[in-house]
């Protein structure tokens, strides 16, 4: 859906409707962003799809009123998303085996970046962007360990922040002087204690330019 969402807001960018002055993309901007997630983890370990919904603030700027525009983005996702759901079995010896269940919770993610775009027409504006993330994590993981004399349970919990870069490309539209909307793809590296994530993100917004 996503997807489909890009492509059509792509083909309106395309197909140049009103035009406005050629300061559009500039000044501040408030609004929301819906994006759909995939994590993966680097040993290639794949999860389910997920949804996130947060806010935006950004501020942009020209370079000497060129058809450059740089924009400083700040965007915060306020719901919960599980980034690692592993159910894992192995077995040690044959009279022995550990099973156990791993699960990483990302509870809110902050990110800050820069967008460097290029004003192709007064109302349409790609761009690429580079940023940093900071989540805050949860992970639980539940385990059992067999053996010929005994079975053992246990169980660890670890809290904290999980840091990375990120790095992307999107465009902007200006529907009208004040409203755009826009659609992106970013890809994000984050590790957290001893596990490592990448995550795959398409994502559509909605910003009122003051």
């Amino acid at each position: 859906m996503i997807k489909k969402h890009l492509l059509a807001l792509t083909l309106v960018g395309l197909i140049s409707s009103p035009t406005y002055a050629a300061d559009t993309f500039t000044g501040f901007g408030l609004g929301v962003d819906i994006s759909s997630s995939k994590y993966s983890t680097f040993e290639s370990i794949s999860f389910k799809r997920t949804t996130g919904l947060g806010l935006v603030a950004d501020y942009g700027f020209d370079f000497g009123g060129s058809n450059f525009v740089g924009i400083i983005e700040a965007k915060v996702k306020l719901n919960k998303e599980k980034i690692l759901n592993d159910r894992y079995h192995h077995i040690e010896d044959e009279y022995s085996f550990v099973s156990g269940h791993h699960k990483v919770q990302e509870k809110i993610r902050f990110t800050l970046s820069y967008l460097q775009g290029y004003r192709v027409t007064d109302n349409f504006l790609p761009y690429v962007k580079v940023g940093y993330s900071s989540a805050k994590l949860k992970s639980e993981d539940n385990f059992k360990e067999v053996d010929a004399q005994s079975t053992t349970y246990d169980s660890e919990y670890a809290s904290g922040k999980g840091k990375g870069l990120l790095y992307g490309i999107g465009f902007k539209y200006a529907a009208t002087k004040n409203i755009e909307l826009g659609a992106e793809y970013a890809r994000s590296n984050v590790k957290f204690k001893s596990d490592k994530f990448k995550k795959n993100t398409f994502s559509i917004n909605a910003i009122y330019r003051f």
